[in-house]
């Protein structure tokens, strides 16, 4: 989490899902909008440099086995797609996402578009144009298959979601959760579960705590042990802070739980507030390696030392779970909390 200026530590990811929500945010797009977002990337001059790329990929995959294989593999069948797409897979989780998205793009330009692996290329072409940093780019990779296809994969629609709320299209967002959901098979209870999960995170950053509330809960229905759903229900619910805190318990661990409600109030300018959760994480326990961080932030922002009070600091486990707290000073403007919160199939 970020408050503008200086990272928040919590304990656990506070949004994911099977869509790979990521820890990374866009400032809204500008510029060239729909198919000419994806001409941007089409362009000839960046075209040609990612296949001069490509035709010297050697030299970055020589030293790994698989990205050896699989050009061996590919070089004895061009048209293999599934070979194709194993390799940008590889190049992508390796670091090198140019040569993943020239690979993607190979494979888009040579295979119909009517073709159900037609959508993992384009997914991981926009995956690949995210990790380059142009987010405008891998919008326009899916809009192109999702405008296309009227049932689009679900797992497709959630990345798009995904890409929308990076860039604050919020209500974009939305619309292509729900229908991702829609889309996902009520026998399929995890994707299910990660598609409430990705739809409730979205209202929240639209400041619908409530309506994002029920989505989390529906997510945790039908997968209980979702840490995710349950570390996002506490963001929902945070204006109750002993709910929240409740719910971060079941997620985490008592001192986590403490720090990720001091985590929240640090972004909200609470302080003192802050730094009494933080004692009360460090109650529980000592060397909490996230409540420090945070406990170092606070005294940055606050100007006061890095330290807690010697009541609350020596405070026992039996004691700190008995310790009542305040309300939250305007957490009902939820939204203004988690308005750089990060995020992250």
């Amino acid at each position: 989490m970020m408050n503008g200026r200086f990272p928040l530590f919590l304990i656990s990811v506070l949004a994911a899902s099977s869509c790979a929500r990521r820890e990374v945010s866009f400032a809204p797009l500008a510029g060239p909008k729909d198919a000419d977002r994806y001409r941007a990337y089409d362009s000839t001059s960046i075209r040609q440099t990612m296949r001069r790329q490509v035709l010297n990929a050697a030299d970055v995959g020589e030293g790994d086995l698989q990205v050896r294989t699989l050009r061996q593999r590919l070089a004895a069948e061009p048209d293999n797609l599934k070979v194709r797409l194993e390799l940008a897979q590889r190049y992508l989780d390796t670091g090198s996402p140019e040569l993943a998205g020239e690979h993607c793009r190979l494979a888009i330009d040579r295979f119909p578009r009517s073709t159900a692996d037609s959508a993992g290329a384009h997914l991981l072409l926009a995956k690949s144009l995210r990790m380059m940093g142009l987010p405008a780019q891998a919008i326009a990779a899916l809009e192109q298959f999702a405008e296309s296809h009227e049932e689009a994969p679900p797992k497709l629609l959630g990345w798009m979601g995904i890409l929308y709320d990076e860039s604050r299209e919020f209500s974009k967002a939305e619309s292509s959760y729900r229908r991702a959901l829609a889309l996902t098979p009520e026998t399929d209870r995890l994707g299910r579960s990660a598609a409430h999960n990705n739809l409730g995170y979205n209202l929240l950053l639209q400041g619908n705590s409530r309506e994002a509330a029920t989505e989390f809960r529906a997510a945790l229905e039908l997968v209980p042990d979702s840490q995710l759903a349950r570390n996002n229900l506490g963001l929902a619910v945070i204006s109750e802070p002993e709910a929240a805190v409740s719910q971060w318990k079941t997620a985490s661990n008592a001192a986590g739980a403490h720090n990720n409600l001091a985590a929240v109030l640090i972004g909200k300018g609470d302080y003192a507030g802050a730094r009494r959760e933080l004692s009360i994480a460090l109650g529980y326990r000592k060397d909490h390696k996230e409540a420090l961080s945070n406990l170092q932030l606070v005294s940055q922002l606050d100007g006061r030392p890095a330290e807690v009070t010697g009541e609350n600091g020596g405070a026992r486990r039996k004691r700190a779970s008995r310790e009542k707290r305040k309300a939250v000073p305007g957490a009902e403007d939820l939204k203004t909390a988690l308005k750089a919160v990060p995020k992250k199939s």
